[in-house]
């Protein structure tokens, strides 16, 4: 059995494991390689005065597009469903947080088939306001901020949402008494006190319109995520790739920082639950008015795709025995990713518990922030330094013999490792903050040492966190599709990488099937978020 003394050395390793892509691409973006020629010199030089500048620009606005779009789909419908009584709220309540479940590279293949101009909806257009009018392009900026946040929109309503339940009710009933419509009471009561929720749901989401690489590739928006991509594929540039990882990397380290003090400034509160939220219930009209304006983000981000991908599913089930291969290799990667991340996340989660706080579990911490780093740097990291040492082990150890890892199922299932660690962790360390620390000390004049601690006192407390973190991390391997572009082997093909290649070629009523599969296991989390909801 591992002692303590041992524990610290070993979570240490750990932890340099999971940061090392991160400091490979530092590394590789300080120290120019040693064979430079004039070529790579010209292509850095462009990259960096003509790419850069505007795939810099494409992002920012994105960013700031989905932003502001993702609350106003999320936060006036969490204000609804919180504080409104009217026809279908229960349902409206879990069903809002659907389109979670709909990777946004699918929602995107959906919609730009949707709206083709050889597709129904242009026709319908056409009919209506003749064949000259305008027509929404979905191959714009703007249409990619419309499909990024038509689906991720549910991590501002789910996180306003709990800003609004935690408030005090008394301050509402305070507010109604003074005089205060329901309008104002939002404005100046609500909305003030649920900043901080709103601003952890908003990055979150920003978050995942950093990582996504299909969505903005397919609808033709060059951002940092899908440049590091083709700077590497397409121009066989590492060092150039490395460069816009880093300035990408930078992006999410302001975007955390500016969370942070975002959230510092908000109001702070005690909630109060002796009274719970009262319901105002309005006029019929205004409770379809309200009904409506609730499920248009629902039925769009979700009902819509899902519909679509049925009528397109229906006929291709002859070809089903060709994701045979791929749904049992994602099944695979993703059991053996669940296993390893659930065994580190429990490992680091308890090492934080029994040393005192200091640099050691800080360190920890960073390097469980894999999850906001997008799936692309990630890979690129990875690539980096399983290179290097592959190259290190052939050239100087004389170690010829051993397998490359780089483009290896080993580098993949590294990749999600580092991405999903974080929710493993997060999960054991909320689950152990619960434990009273006396348990651990009466544990110990018991005669219970470190590990037995672990696997006699706190394993059984901690089944349900076991499950949980085990299905979340088993369902975002099933979808990930940045950092399995980036380091599968050749022909080695996922769910997410078959519905990505028929995509590619305009093959959507054959991406149909393997789709409608990923977002069926998509819809687990959902199922799991919407239970915590209700607990809550």
């Amino acid at each position: 059995m591992i002692g303590k003394s041992l524990s610290r050395p070993i979570g240490f390793l750990i932890v340099l494991a999971m940061l090392a892509p991160i400091l490979g691409i530092a590394w590789l973006t300080v120290v120019p390689p040693e064979m430079s020629d004039s070529t790579n010199d010209g292509l850095m030089s462009f990259l960096m005065t003509t790419v850069l500048p505007y795939q810099f620009g494409q992002t920012l606005g994105l960013m700031l597009g989905v932003a502001v779009f993702t609350i106003l789909a999320g936060v006036p419908a969490a204000w609804f469903v919180t504080f409104i009584d009217f026809p279908g709220r229960r349902h409206l309540q879990w069903l809002l947080l659907l389109p979670l479940a709909m990777p946004t590279y699918i929602a995107a293949y959906v919609f730009a088939e949707l709206l083709d101009k050889a597709g129904p909806f242009y026709q319908l257009w056409v009919s209506i306001f003749g064949s000259h009018a305008w027509y929404p392009s979905l191959n714009s900026l703007g249409g990619a901020i419309f499909t990024l946040s038509i689906v991720l929109y549910p991590y501002v309503y789910m996180s306003a949402r709990t800003g609004f339940i935690n408030q005090s009710a008394e301050l509402m009933q305070a507010g109604r008494l003074l005089g205060a419509s329901q309008w104002v009471s939002f404005r100046q009561i609500a909305l003030p006190l649920s900043r901080p929720m709103i601003i952890v749901g908003v990055a979150l989401a920003l978050m995942e319109c950093l990582n996504d690489i299909g969505a903005v590739e397919h609808l033709g928006v060059k951002t940092l995520t899908v440049g590091v991509y083709e700077t590497w594929l397409s121009r066989g540039s590492l060092e150039g790739a490395a460069r816009i990882a880093m300035l990408l990397l930078s992006l999410m380290a302001l975007l955390l920082l500016l969370e942070r003090y975002l959230r510092a400034g908000g109001i702070e509160q005690k909630s109060k639950h002796d009274l719970t939220p009262v319901l105002h219930k309005p006029s019929p009209l205004m409770q379809g008015v309200v009904l409506t304006i609730s499920s248009l983000p629902f039925l769009i981000g979700f009902v819509v795709p899902v519909m679509l991908l049925i009528v397109f599913a229906v006929g291709r089930f002859d070809n089903a025995t060709n994701l045979f291969s791929p749904a049992i290799r994602s099944i695979l990667l993703a059991s053996i990713t669940a296993v390893i991340v659930v065994g580190i996340g429990l490992f680091l989660a308890f090492l934080t518990r029994i040393n005192a706080p200091g640099w050691f579990n800080r360190s920890i911490q960073s390097a469980s922030l894999g999850y906001a780093i997008p799936g692309t740097v990630l890979g690129l990291g990875v690539l980096i330094v399983l290179s290097q040492f592959d190259n290190f082990s052939s050239q100087f150890l004389n170690l010829s013999f051993l397998p490359i890892l780089s483009g290896s199922v080993f580098a993949v299932i590294f990749a999600y490792s580092l991405r999903f660690l974080s929710i493993s962790f997060g999960t054991f360390e909320a689950e152990l903050s619960r434990i009273p620390k006396t348990t651990d000390m009466a544990a110990s004049t018991l005669g219970a040492r470190t590990f037995q601690l672990l696997r006699l006192v706190h394993l059984p407390m901690l089944r349900p966190a076991l499950v949980t973190a085990s299905v979340l991390v088993f369902v975002d391997t099933m979808k990930e599709l940045p950092a399995t572009l980036i380091l599968r082997p050749f022909n080695f093909e996922t769910l997410a990488t078959q519905v990505y290649n028929y995509a590619s070629v305009g093959q959507i009523e054959d991406a149909a099937l393997p789709a409608l599969i990923i977002v069926g296991i998509g819809i687990i989390p959902v199922f799991i978020a919407t239970r915590k909801l209700h607990k809550h």
